[in-house]
């Protein structure tokens, strides 16, 4: 199984960034920038758990950066994320995309590389073996730039019980 890769292009003059709007303060939704800063999977899995709030620095030692790789389907998982937006996407290299779709892929989410205009159709083609979709842009309103609050009955994030338990 894996997670369903969508491409969505950003309207002219639109910087792909602006998706940034539809992120969510409990996670469901969580958009984070991908360029060509980070490029390794390391790097990637790095970006994703810091989108995703965790300090890398708060254990205090050293640590083999491949252990972020195997960190992200878990807290993916844990945090019901159920979208992982990486907006303007398209310097990074097709390794680093495909890295990323592979550490998503364990996770019951869907990845959404949000391209600038004009670039949809070169990722589209490059992510051809994760069989990519096309989907339209959102329509993001001023009223997407105020983040939603959770209700009291909803999923709080802060209470462990609905965090991984370790298997003996």
């Amino acid at each position: 199984m894996s997670a369903p890769v969508l491409v969505m292009e950003a309207p002219v003059g639109v910087p792909a960034t602006a998706i940034g709007r539809l992120a969510e303060a409990d996670l469901s939704t969580v958009v984070m920038p991908l360029g060509s800063s980070s490029s390794t999977a390391a790097g990637i899995a790095s970006e994703v758990l810091r989108a995703l709030g965790k300090n890398l620095d708060a254990n205090g030692k050293a640590r083999h950066g491949l252990d972020d790789v195997s960190l992200v389907p878990t807290w993916l998982t844990a945090h019901r994320t159920r979208t992982l937006i990486a907006a303007a996407p398209q310097h990074a290299t097709i390794d680093n995309l495909f890295d990323l779709a592979s550490m998503c892929a364990a996770s019951p989410m869907t990845l959404v590389l949000a391209v600038d205009h004009g670039y949809a159709t070169r990722v589209v083609a490059d992510l051809r073996p994760v069989l990519p979709a096309v989907t339209p842009w959102p329509r993001i309103t001023e009223a997407d730039e105020i983040p939603a609050t959770a209700d009291a009955n909803d999923w709080n994030p802060a209470v462990p019980s609905v965090l991984p338990t370790p298997i003996s």
